[in-house]
């Protein structure tokens, strides 16, 4: 299914972005780094915390100026 709500393209790139972070502790068990793995996923959700807010404010103006969150029809408009 392919989603156009900006919200919803928001929610499935945290979902995509926690799996990362999963897979950074993972390796760093396998490879006997553990701390490493932790510490480089404490990091990438600070950094994936910081573009969801952003993106969410994005798309709350992109509601408040046209009126939709459907990005097809935000690509078209002009002005």
């Amino acid at each position: 299914m392919i989603t156009r709500n900006l919200i919803k393209v928001v929610m499935v790139l945290q979902i995509l972005v926690k799996a990362v972070v999963l897979a950074f502790v993972f390796s760093g068990k396998v490879s006997g780094n553990l701390g490493l793995g932790q510490s480089i996923a404490a990091t990438v959700i600070v950094a994936d915390t910081i573009v969801a807010v952003v993106g969410l404010a994005l798309a709350v103006q992109v509601r408040r100026r046209f009126g939709t969150l459907d990005a097809p029809e935000i690509s078209t408009l002009r002005g």
